[in-house]
This record gives structure tokens, C-alpha cells and sequence, in this order.
């Protein structure tokens, strides 16, 4: 009889023995999964991305995992490279089966599979709806080669007299075929090609504005289509069209003069105005003072030269200017220096005896 266990013990039961005896677990496919891929020769980052997939995302039965590539790249830390590298390791070595399902990039969802090499064979789409089903444990099919009767031909039917009877146009004859036309096949410009007169005529009634230019645009359109080694069916429809795309040339146009306006500089051909009053009065005082300013820094105006420095300004002994428009020779010049010195010196003697004084 089983025994009084708490609901987190294991069941276990008791065949006249003190000592009760545990049931013994069958583990799931996963488990038996996990256990054959550790204890496998893949590589360690493979057996890793099968745990991860086992514990992440698959049922007991090692299905219904269907995780995104970006779901698991963020569970592990993983590239993508990586993990299509890790996924292909896994299918060849027979521990996983990879089936597409969804249509476009953003319902695309792979669904894995866990399998054991050699046991690959699973169909998740079976419509059964039973996982793990093989398809040679399916009912055999009927063999084809069972004896079966044949069934006799019906007899033709006969028309009754004087009703209307397709009989006799199935024997007429069949109508006429509609005769084939050939294509014609595409050729090349000769080497030695020079514009038709047909060509000619035709671009002369159709552009008159080219009749002057037909010799240089012939010349183009055989240089274009031999460099490009074209191969047309109709030469002459090549030409309208090469014709008919042609632009015309634009008219010279003459440049407008516009009326010029005054500027500051005049034109070397352009007439002198009179000039007012007092513009010229303006010009000879300006004219004066460059003058008086070059006569100042000691430069002849006539001939730009710089000459002597100008004579001092003339004082008196008592350091006061001379009146204004006095002139003094040279000889006075020297009086006014001597009576100078001798003022600087009865001043400097004063100077001295105070001080004395004062010491």
C-alpha cells in the first residue's frame, strides 16, 4: 500500500518493509536531451547555446521552441554569425531540427527541435498534431500493381435520321494556315556607310531647320551606333528617330546695352562737365594747403626735393615769440642769442646765492 508522505516528498511505497522504497522517476526527453548533448563532443560555446535553448524555451518534449534570433543573441551576449555558426554545428551533428514557419522578414520565426543524432525525422507539421510521429510507422498505401477491371468503351453513338449531326463538319477540312512572317534579323552599320538619299529626302521634308546640318548629323549618328556596335531591324526608323530627337540650333542673340549709370571714375572717353564755382574755389584751397604742408616739412613743390630745415622760430630773451610778420638778420640773431646767455646766467647765479642763503 503507498505510504503517508507529504505532497513535496516523492510518493513511495511500502511492500511489508519498514524501510519505504521511492518510485522510481522516468525522465523527460529533455533531460535524456541535455544529458546526451553534455556528455557529446561538440564544441563547449555549442553545448552551451543548447542549454540556454532547453531551459529558455523548449517543453518537456524538447519542442515548442520557437524563439527569434534576436530573443536569443540577448539571452546569451552573442553575435549573429555566431549563433547561425552554432545553430548549423548542431543540425549537422544531429542534435537539432530547424523548421521555418511565417512569411516575411518580420513574421519569419524558426522553430527547433531537440533530436538525437541519428533519430532526425520528426514532422511538426503533421496534421495529426502528434509529436514524434515517424512517417514509416504511417499505414502502408494500397500497391499499385492490384488487378483492376477495365471498364468497356462506350459504342460510338449513332445520329438518328434526319437530325442535325456535327459529323460532318468534323470532317471538313481544316482552313487555310495563316501564312508566317519572318522577322527580319537586326544588322549593322557598314564601315563604309554614307547618308541615303531616301535618308536625306525624308529628314529634308521633315526638319527643314537641318537641311544646312545633315552631313555633320549623319556623321554622329554613324559614329554613335558604330562605337556602341548597335544592331537594329530597321535602320531607316533608327534614323527618323535619331532625326526627330535632334535639337534645333538657338538663335544668335545680341547682348542688351543697358544704359550705363554715373560712377565715381570716369571714362576716359567721356565728355567733361563744366565745373560750379565752387567746386574750383574748394579745389585751389585744397591746393593751397598741400602747398603750405610740403613747404612746412622742409619739400620744395616744384621739384619734390627736400631742402634745408627751416630756421627756428625767433624768440626774445624772456622766452616771448617775436610779433608776428618781424624778420631779424643774422647779425641781430646773434645779439638776441649773446643777450640771452647772459639772462640765463644772472639767473642761474641767483638761483645759486638763494640757495645758499637758505642753507
Amino acid at each position: 500500500m503507498v505510504s503517508a508522505c507529504p505532497s513535496s516528498f516523492i510518493p513511495c511505497f511500502n511492500f511489508g518493509s519498514s524501510t519505504p522504497r521511492p518510485i522510481p522517476i522516468q525522465p523527460s526527453q529533455k533531460t535524456e536531451w541535455q544529458r546526451a548533448v553534455w556528455n557529446s563532443d561538440l564544441p563547449c560555446s555549442v553545448k552551451g547555446f543548447l542549454q540556454n535553448l532547453a531551459v529558455g524555451w523548449m517543453d518537456a518534449e524538447g519542442g515548442s521552441c520557437y524563439p527569434s534570433e534576436d530573443q536569443i543573441m540577448e539571452r546569451l551576449g552573442c553575435s549573429r554569425p555566431s549563433l547561425t555558426r552554432w545553430i548549423r554545428i548542431a543540425v549537422d551533428a544531429g542534435f537539432l531540427e530547424v523548421t521555418r514557419y511565417g512569411r516575411g522578414l518580420k513574421n519569419r520565426r524558426y522553430n527547433y527541435q531537440a533530436t538525437f543524432p541519428g533519430e532526425i525525422g520528426t514532422n511538426l507539421s503533421d496534421p495529426s498534431g502528434e509529436m514524434g510521429t515517424n512517417l514509416s510507422e504511417q499505414e502502408p498505401c494500397p500497391k499499385d500493381n492490384l488487378v483492376q477491371e477495365r471498364a468497356p468503351e462506350p459504342e460510338p453513338a449513332v445520329p438518328p435520321n434526319g437530325a442535325h449531326s456535327d459529323f460532318a463538319a468534323q470532317n471538313e477540312p481544316d482552313p487555310p494556315k495563316t501564312p508566317v512572317i519572318p522577322i527580319p534579323s537586326k544588322t549593322s552599320l557598314p564601315d563604309n556607310w554614307t547618308l541615303p538619299d531616301d535618308y536625306r529626302a525624308w529628314a529634308n521634308k521633315q526638319r527643314p531647320d537641318l537641311i544646312d546640318r545633315l552631313d555633320s548629323i549623319a556623321s554622329n549618328f554613324f559614329d554613335f551606333h558604330l562605337s556602341k556596335g548597335t544592331r537594329s531591324a530597321c535602320w531607316i526608323a533608327e534614323w527618323r528617330r535619331w532625326v526627330n530627337r535632334e535639337r534645333a540650333l538657338k538663335p544668335p542673340q545680341t547682348p542688351t546695352t543697358a544704359p550705363q549709370s554715373d560712377s565715381r571714375y570716369p571714362r576716359p572717353d567721356a565728355q567733361e562737365k563744366p565745373l560750379t564755382a565752387a567746386v574750383k574755389a574748394a579745389l585751389e584751397s585744397g591746393e593751397e594747403r598741400r602747398l603750405a604742408m610740403l613747404r612746412s616739412c622742409g619739400i620744395d613743390p616744384v621739384t619734390g626735393l627736400k631742402t634745408s630745415p627751416p630756421p627756428a622760430a625767433a624768440v626774445l630773451p624772456d622766452d616771448t615769440p617775436l610779433p608776428a610778420g618781424h624778420h631779424e638778420s643774422p647779425e641781430q640773431y646773434q645779439q638776441r642769442f649773446e643777450q640771452h646767455r647772459q639772462f640765463q646766467l644772472e639767473r642761474l647765479a641767483r638761483m645759486v646765492a638763494e640757495r645758499e642763503g637758505k642753507g
